[in-house]
């Protein structure tokens, strides 16, 4: 649109209305208004028995009066050659400005692309990688991937919960499936690769998160967990799922029913055991003892392994097992070597240990607040109104957790729960409705919740004293 009303070519004051939105300012000078010149000349006419000199004297007035209105058109006209070009260069400015953006992002997208490809990962991975912005791989990446693509070591590893460590060990798995399947040493629908966790809410994790890496194959992944009926679980095992994500009961259930996907694992190649301590713990422990020899069984020597822990210092347990004590203790640690020894890790596998032990990670800080018992709730809600964003509360009971729900509900702090009393659908649905809000509230035991991934998390409470330091030290990993 013109800077001028188009429908007067006289009327020459500018239309501010229409210039606000532009990206310069037009300074000039306003001339007479054509009204008067007009009026002008039209008395001039009306005295036609004047002199001859009056006559002339008009004609020079109005010749006078028409030179700046000459001026005018040709400012205007200067004016719209001025606005095209101003207006042309901010187009080509904003061409340029995207013409750099798109450059840089060509250019990020390249490095990172060079970055994951030193890693030795295979394309269509890197593909997926790529369209989830993983640009740059976790320092647990950047060590595990070269030595379990590149070398095919067995791998002991231990981080912080949320620093990568479920594609540690998928994006190599995946990597080397598509490798066998071009080496025609396996093929679609037989069971590859397994991974074993300690609940049915990393299960499920873990699954998204291979999902996610894997969209550019045709490799199937299926989830067998407590809490599902056996008939749904047989139904996703009976579509031949090459990756399976489960929790030792059920696994170690369903091979005792001989379901015919599983029950033969000569082809196993990958064996994954996330939460390696938690695994230790009552209620898991014997029948991931039971799994591991089945599968330790068959001496496939081509079979490759990865054990990962949150906070556990692995080395110690190693050094522990080759003592061979006569008298081993009933402990964690005489477990977990006995694990790492069940699981039939090569003589040399690769140990990476990114922990320290018991401690918090560096980019938390970290507080106690004193209070009696009894204004111990009170304090509670205190700090939630005074803080507010997503927040993990811990309890040490089911109990502790339905008494603080419902004080927080009365409270309109809309708390969600998770425990092992709760059915599994409505648990993941808790932990749906958390991570998409961002002022979310979920009371958990600590057991519940430990080993899970969950982003943009603001402050982490706990509400009683951890029962151990390990179980401090994990949740706030």
């Amino acid at each position: 649109m013109s800077d001028y009303d188009d429908d007067d070519d006289h009327d020459m004051a500018p239309n501010y209305e229409n210039m606000r939105g532009m990206g310069f300012i037009c300074w000039r000078e306003i001339p007479a208004t054509d009204d008067e010149d007009h009026e002008d000349i039209q008395l001039n006419k009306k005295n036609k028995n004047k002199k001859k000199k009056r006559k002339l004297d008009a004609i020079e007035t109005e010749q006078e009066i028409e030179t700046p209105i000459k001026k005018v058109k040709k400012k205007k006209k200067k004016r719209s050659n001025e606005t095209h070009m101003t207006s042309t260069l901010q187009i080509i400015g904003e061409n340029n400005k995207d013409e750099v953006e798109t450059t840089s992002n060509n250019d990020t997208i390249e490095t990172a692309k060079k970055v994951w490809s030193d890693l030795h990962v295979s394309e269509n991975i890197i593909r997926s990688l790529l369209e989830q912005k993983f640009f740059d791989p976790t320092p647990i990446q950047r060590l595990t991937l070269p030595a379990a693509i590149r070398d095919r070591l067995d791998i002991i590893g231990a981080a912080e919960t949320g620093s990568g460590k479920t594609l540690a060990f998928a994006i190599p798995i995946l990597t080397h499936m598509n490798q066998l399947l071009e080496n025609n040493q396996t093929s679609y629908g037989q069971f590859t690769s397994l991974i074993l966790t300690p609940t049915r809410e990393l299960a499920v994790q873990i699954k998204s998160h291979i999902q996610i890496v894997c969209r550019y194959t045709k490799f199937k992944t299926a989830v067998v967990v407590g809490g599902m009926s056996t008939q749904k679980q047989e139904r996703l095992l009976s579509q031949k799922p090459e990756i399976i994500v489960a929790t030792p009961g059920r696994f170690w259930e369903l091979l005792q029913e001989n379901n015919e996907h599983i029950i033969d694992m000569s082809n196993l190649r990958f064996l994954a055991i996330d939460e390696t301590d938690r695994m230790i713990e009552k209620g898991h422990f014997e029948e991931l003892e039971k799994i591991l020899n089945l599968i330790k069984n068959d001496n496939n020597q081509l079979r490759q392994k990865f054990v990962f822990s949150a906070t556990l210092m692995l080395q110690s347990n190693i050094d522990n097992e080759k003592k061979k004590q006569k008298k081993k203790k009933d402990d964690n640690q005489d477990k977990l070597a006995t694990l790492i020894s069940a699981v039939g890790m090569s003589a040399k596998p690769k140990i990476i240990d990114l922990t320290k032990e018991f401690g918090t990670a560096e980019t938390l800080t970290e507080a106690r607040v004193n209070c009696s018992l009894e204004d111990k709730d009170s304090y509670l809600y205190y700090f939630l109104t005074l803080y507010p964003g997503r927040t993990l509360l811990f309890t040490n009971s089911i109990d502790c957790i339905k008494r603080l729900q419902s004080i927080l509900t009365i409270l309109k702090r809309n708390p969600l729960p998770l425990h092992a009393q709760m059915e599994q659908k409505q648990r993941l649905t808790n932990l749906e409705k958390f991570s998409n809000s961002d002022n979310g509230l979920l009371i958990a035991t600590d057991v519940a919740a430990r080993g899970l991934d969950i982003p943009n998390i603001k402050h982490i409470i706990h509400y009683q004293v951890p029962r151990s330091t390990e179980l401090n030290s994990d949740p706030i990993a």
